[in-house]
């Protein structure tokens, strides 16, 4: 695999704060950034997605060193060479194993979809709100505007943070 480009780890890292204060301000459970690997039945290998999200009452399924069983969201970050494997192998796999929320960023083509397990092992796709903004079901009042991402330099995850609690900065 080729390192991922300063863009990727950008976006990551901004997701990574945005939405990680906002679960810890709720005490809604926790956010993992890659490398962390995240054991599926399905998977013998398993899987390290950009960023995971365990909800509170799934916090037993964490080790040291390992996410054993699904992540209640996970969000994947398009590079060149992962597109194939993200979009559908992940996606397809995710699905299978139960992963309730998975979401599909892609700098490349500036896009952000967003997938619920609708049924077992079949996502539907949320649609944006609106306002253009994609809400989280996994955690309610979550939700992303997907310009932010493409914004240079990325906004401040504090400032954006407030515009998610109703608060201007």
């Amino acid at each position: 695999m080729s390192p991922a480009s300063l863009r990727h780890q950008l976006i990551l890292s901004f997701l990574s704060a945005l939405l990680g204060q906002f679960v810890q301000q709720r005490q809604a459970g926790i956010v993992v950034p890659a490398p962390f690997p995240m054991q599926l039945a399905q998977i013998r290998r398993g899987r390290e997605p950009d960023l995971l999200f365990v909800a509170k009452e799934n916090l037993d399924r964490l080790s040291e060193s390992q996410l054993k069983g699904p992540a209640d969201l996970v969000i994947e970050i398009v590079s060149p060479e992962s597109r194939v494997r993200d979009r559908h192998i992940k996606y397809s796999e995710y699905a299978a194993a139960g992963v309730p929320e998975y979401w599909l960023i892609d700098p490349m083509a500036h896009t952000v979809e967003v997938f619920w397990l609708a049924t077992p092992g079949e996502y539907q796709r949320i649609e944006a709100d609106d306002a253009g903004r994609l809400r989280s079901r996994v955690l309610p009042g979550f939700w992303l505007q997907p310009s932010w991402l493409w914004m240079e330099p990325l906004p401040s995850a504090a400032d954006k943070l407030a515009a998610i609690a109703g608060r201007a900065m």
